[in-house]
């Protein structure tokens, strides 16, 4: 006998069929969850993600940045729309990350482990920033090595990782690893670094008052000349010059010598010249003497940033105090110069 038309097995025929027609459906829709534009995500690994095989390395060299208080190097950078297999599954949150915007990518860039330029300091405020296709995305901290950075962009966005310190931003292209608005002198020739040159020796000079005089000596092994383009007490450099800081032991304490004391004239004792012009300082310190009565000296002067090579002339200039009566002896006639040649 035929079924009837409100049998139950007739009833559920129509639900069933529109049931598979609704998951069809459902497959085709996209996922309602996205990776927004200029959504930023950081973090750290345990190993280095660049592969011989890919163009993760970053092939110019300098893709990093240097200031009083920091310093990064980045080394892994890769781009597109999916996060790379290897990377993925190394780091978890890019492999959940959901799809991409249509008309986005993802630039990811790994800091190396160790940086080009190692500081001393500890990176302390620092403003660090991403500029994406002209709009400004605040970071709370400064990548550090072994750290990632990850950031979704309109395709083809000029995207630059800007940090500012101590009141001058440098930036990095994320893309290319290139300087945006570099400090002079940082990167490339001269470069930032310090020189140690021979000694220096000033045996028997003579200090005059009248027809009395007396006669002193000083020696040392060693001092330095060092670049740079920021000094805690100065700030930055002027734009395109740098500080070169000549510093040195001197005996100028009471203990060195027992009847009088030796006081450097620092301003005409110390100069430098680059070959065609001289420099005087403008800035020097002198620490109080150590037990022993020597006194480190710091002469600053303020020189060409692209300039590699200088000439530091240093001469006793100077009075002798004797103690017990107060009276001051100067040199009589020229004194001996002592000349260092230093190239950075």
């Amino acid at each position: 006998m035929p079924r009837s038309q409100n049998s139950p097995a007739r009833r559920l025929l129509v639900p069933l069929a529109a049931l598979a027609m609704s998951l069809a459906a459902c497959a085709e829709i996209e996922p309602l969850e996205r990776t927004g534009l200029y959504e930023v995500f950081t973090g750290h690994s345990k190993t280095t993600w660049c592969q011989e095989e890919d163009d993760g390395p970053f092939l110019a060299p300098g893709a990093d940045l240097v200031g009083p208080n920091f310093s990064l190097s980045m080394r892994c950078h890769f781009g597109g729309t999916e996060v790379p297999d290897h990377v993925a599954a190394e780091i978890e949150q890019l492999a959940e990350l959901p799809a991409l915007l249509e008309g986005a990518e993802l630039l990811i860039n790994q800091l190396a482990f160790k940086p080009a330029h190692e500081m001393d300091a500890g990176g302390e405020g620092l403003e660090p920033w991403i500029e994406a296709d002209g709009r400004r995305i605040d970071l709370d901290a400064l990548p550090i090595r072994g750290d990632y950075l990850a950031v979704a962009v309109p395709a083809g966005a000029e995207t630059v990782l800007w940090v500012e310190d101590q009141g001058r931003a440098q930036g990095i292209d994320l893309r290319t690893g290139a300087h945006i608005d570099p400090v002079e002198g940082y990167y490339g020739d001269p470069g930032i670094s310090s020189v140690t040159t021979e000694g220096w020796e000033f045996w028997d000079v003579e200090l005059w008052n009248g027809g009395t005089s007396w006669t002193v000596s000083c020696r040392d092994d060693w001092a330095t000349v060092e670049r740079s383009m920021w000094l805690p007490d100065q700030g930055w450099a002027p734009e395109g010059s740098a500080f070169l800081e000549v510093e040195f032991w001197w005996c100028g304490g009471e203990e060195v010598f027992e009847e009088v004391t030796w006081t450097l004239d620092v301003r005409r004792a110390v100069a430098v010249s680059d070959g065609s012009q001289f420099f005087e300082p403008f800035d020097w310190v002198q620490d109080e003497p150590e037990e022993n009565g020597w006194q480190l000296t710091t002469v600053i002067f303020e020189v060409p940033a692209q300039t590699a090579e200088f000439k530091v002339f240093f001469t006793p200039a100077s009075e002798v105090t004797e103690k017990e009566s107060g009276r001051k002896f100067s040199p009589n006639g020229l004194q001996e110069i002592v000349t260092w040649e230093v190239a950075f």
